[in-house]
């Protein structure tokens, strides 16, 4: 569960920054 928490932390900061550029 962790590593899965770990894994949508990772796309939402992907997406977050991609949506800013």
């Amino acid at each position: 569960m962790l590593k899965l928490n770990k894994i949508c932390i990772y796309y939402v900061c992907r997406l977050k920054k991609k949506r800013k550029r």
